[in-house]
């Protein structure tokens, strides 16, 4: 169903004239395509069980590369992950959390000349975990206008509130890391 959600969208990108409406659609389409892809490793999943976290993060992020970047730029995708299962609801937040900082990565960091890397990582240890996803890209832009978070910063805030973690946000010139931790 978010399939088709997303499809009507991207029917209805192609069919208006306005570059900023396009790139509303767009980004909506990719949004829902992200839910979708969580969904969609989540399937199987009832909730209440694991999820191995490894496996999860490498096969979400495999098919983030092939839907958002699928060989038309010069952008990879690493996962360095902790062997740890979780709840299957935690992997929901965490999975959002991961698709929503690549699509902000992909969207922000790199231009379209440029080659880059964004690595995903998770540590865990007993009680605490901390999932980084980092890029080499150009860092955050500081705008004096325009201080407000966005749609995606909004929703990351709000998934890491829901898993009872903080985030943290370091960026350069070489690029920027933003780091969601839990701690009992």
């Amino acid at each position: 169903s978010l399939q088709i959600i997303a499809s009507i969208l991207i029917l209805k990108a192609s069919s208006v004239s306005s570059k900023e409406t396009k790139d509303h659609l767009q980004d909506a389409h990719d949004r829902i395509m992200s839910v979708a892809t969580v969904q969609g490793h989540l399937e199987t999943e009832k909730l209440g069980h694991r999820v191995n976290v490894p496996t999860y993060l490498k096969n979400l992020c495999e098919s983030l590369s092939k839907s958002m970047i699928g060989g038309r730029r010069p952008i990879f995708i690493k996962i360095k992950a902790d062997k740890k299962s979780i709840k299957t609801e935690e992997a929901i937040g965490i999975g959002l959390i991961t698709t929503e900082l690549i699509i902000n990565a992909l969207k922000h960091a790199f231009n379209h000349q440029t080659t880059g890397e964004i690595t995903v990582i998770y540590q865990a240890k007993v009680s605490n975990w901390k999932l980084s996803i980092s890029d080499n890209g150009q860092g955050i832009l500081k705008n004096k206008n325009n201080k407000k978070k966005g749609l995606g910063g909004n929703i990351i805030d709000s998934l890491a509130t829901q898993l009872q973690a903080t985030v943290v946000t370091k960026s350069s010139k070489t690029g920027t890391t933003v780091s969601i931790a839990y701690k009992k």
